[in-house]
């Protein structure tokens, strides 16, 4: 086993195999994790598995969410277009746009 690898590293390592092998169920994820021999031991148990599971699935399911607002956002919506899109309100898609440090679109007039 590698010392120098963390629980983040691991669970980071599964969530890019979500990212190109698609969907996953949980119980599928937590087989897979049980043969990691990368885990330490001290975490091989029922409830640590379904902990890093849920864990992986909400990081690789955010980051979808980023790679579809953000293509949204370079097509030139605006922010009250993606809310709509998105089925969220406007404060969470204010909020995405501050915390990736993106500009304001100017409103469109059709």
């Amino acid at each position: 086993m590698n010392l120098n690898i963390t629980l983040r590293d691991i669970c980071n390592v599964y969530k890019k195999i979500l990212q190109e092998d698609g969907e996953v169920e949980k119980g599928e994820l937590i087989k897979m994790l049980k043969a990691d021999y990368d885990i330490p031991v001290a975490y091989q148990t029922e409830e640590y598995y379904k902990a890093m599971a849920d864990y992986i699935l909400k990081k690789s399911k955010r980051q979808e969410m980023d790679e579809r607002r953000m293509k949204l956002y370079e097509q030139g919506l605006t922010k009250e277009e993606i809310a709509k899109k998105e089925g969220v309100c406007l404060f969470s898609i204010d909020y995405w746009f501050k915390t990736r440090g993106l500009k304001k679109k100017p409103i469109r007039c059709n």
